[in-house]
């Protein structure tokens, strides 16, 4: 005879007894089925612990990605704002006559800082005095400064270059926004050019000459003499214009040049 086990349930309340019986196979069958579930809720567990320690990792790896990306960005900027300042430091070297060449050297990477034939040629070996000697240096030296078409004559952008066809550049702006020259010098001419329409252009002592073309008026006269900064006229259409534009033109002892290499942001 099989083995069987009973299950004897009396309620406390004196209702019926009950009675169950089981095989002792059954018994096996419950226990195997009660250790699975067991083992099966220990690995959903053990499951859920590695899910959360892999999600903790990703938020890890996402936060470390995000600030490579920030300092990829910066580094971007960074080397944005160093071109722009190694290409004004070749502008102000041209404007100063300082060429700069790379030493040759296996080592040591450096500048070498040779003077060329230029009228811009900087003032070394001076022994400085008094204040009033240092003040009358600094002012000389702006003084000298100014005489180079460094500042932009006209809040705009630039929507054609300089070319041998186009000895200037042309500047975007809206009809009437100031012009002011971009260095010290004397009015050499104001008035009408067929192509340029109205005109100005301003000559000074170092060889330079400025020319600001399509006009819509000038405020000043021939013979004037202004300083760089000072209102010369404002952004116009005239002459051979098809929108209101600025068109400037740098020259150096009768030779155009690109004006963007003296320009200064």
């Amino acid at each position: 005879m099989r083995k069987r086990f009973s299950i004897l349930i009396i309620p406390s309340s004196g209702g019926r007894t009950r009675n169950y019986t089981i095989s002792y196979f059954g018994v096996r069958v419950l226990l195997f089925i009660f250790i699975c579930i067991i083992i099966g809720t220990l690995w959903l567990i053990f499951e859920y612990g590695d899910i959360c320690k892999r999600n903790l990792e990703l938020r890890i790896l996402k936060k470390k990605n995000q600030e490579l990306e920030e300092k990829c960005q910066k580094l971007l900027v960074f080397e944005k704002e160093f071109n722009e300042f190694k290409q004004q430091t070749f502008k102000i070297a041209n404007m100063l006559g300082v060429e700069l060449t790379p030493v040759d050297s296996a080592s040591k990477p450096a500048t070498h800082f040779t003077l060329t034939d230029s009228p811009f040629k900087p003032k070394v070996g001076v022994e400085l005095g008094s204040k009033e000697e240092i003040e009358a240096l600094l002012e000389e030296e702006a003084s000298e400064q100014r005489l180079i078409p460094s500042i932009y004559p006209v809040n705009g952008w630039v929507t054609r270059g300089f070319s041998s066809e186009h000895p200037g550049i042309d500047f975007a702006a809206s009809e009437g926004i100031p012009v002011f020259s971009s260095m010290d010098g004397v009015v050499e001419f104001v008035g009408w050019d067929e192509a340029l329409g109205n005109l100005i252009e301003i000559t000074n002592i170092k060889g330079f000459k400025t020319v600001y073309g399509h006009l819509a008026r000038s405020t000043v006269e021939k013979e004037n003499q202004v300083r760089q900064g000072d209102l010369i006229g404002f952004v116009g259409s005239t002459g051979e214009s098809s929108s209101p534009h600025l068109h400037y033109e740098v020259w150096l002892n009768g030779t155009p040049y690109n004006p963007e290499n003296y320009l200064i942001k």
